[in-house]
């Protein structure tokens, strides 16, 4: 929970399955805030950070950052290029909500 205004989402973009997990690069989370793409041009790496032992120790190749992303409804999804490879995934930091400014989501890529 924050009270800064900084919307932090860490993403986990992988295939494999525990101990052979293998991170993939070059996907992007597309990210509307009330409708409005406020994406950025970051992509997956093709390693894996942690998010230390404050944001929960997950594991992530992406991260999105968005100061001052206040009270909204909110809609993601995985891309790679200009293509949709996820289903899209919504929620809300309206309310009492508006303190959940990090969220942590894992797309896994099945052969």
């Amino acid at each position: 929970m924050r009270d800064n205004g900084l919307m932090t989402i860490w993403v986990k973009v992988y295939e494999g399955t525990s101990p052979y997990e293998r991170a993939l690069p070059g996907y992007s989370l597309k990210v509307f805030r009330d409708g409005v793409d406020v994406s950025q041009p970051v992509v997956s790496e093709s390693v894996f950070y942690n998010t230390g032992r404050f944001q929960g120790n997950y594991d992530y190749n992406l991260k999105f950052e968005l100061p001052n992303a206040g009270e909204a409804d909110w809609e993601i999804y995985l891309a790679e290029g200009a293509t949709r490879v996820s289903l899209v995934t919504q929620f809300t930091t309206k309310g009492d909500l508006y303190r959940n400014l990090v969220a942590y989501i894992a797309y896994w890529r099945a052969r």
